[in-house]
């Protein structure tokens, strides 16, 4: 009897128990590729996902403008990315200064 693979991994990640930590990784990459695609390289390199837990993005800009943009594109940005996992994973964006 064989399985398909696509129906092996997700339940080997549950079983490891590490399924946080690979949607986390894959919010992050989401983040970076669609930060450049809609607002710019220059842009995107001025923030950094630090942390994803209980649905909150904690996210880490580099200065108070890029801080208070983030802020005010945060509904839009929320929206992309929870289309792109097509779930809603992502409730709100923490925005913490580094």
């Amino acid at each position: 009897m064989f399985i398909e693979i696509g129906k092996i991994f997700p339940r080997l990640i549950n079983r490891l128990g590490i399924k946080e930590r690979v949607d986390e990784y894959n919010i992050f990459k989401l983040w970076e590729s669609l930060l450049e695609k809609l607002y710019g390289k220059s842009f995107q390199e001025q923030t950094k996902p630090i942390k994803f837990k209980n649905k909150v993005l904690n996210i880490g800009v580099f200065n108070s403008s890029v801080a208070s943009e983030v802020q005010f594109r945060q509904n839009e940005i929320l929206e992309e990315i929870n289309n792109k996992i097509r779930k809603n994973k992502i409730e709100t964006i923490k925005i913490t200064l580094i």
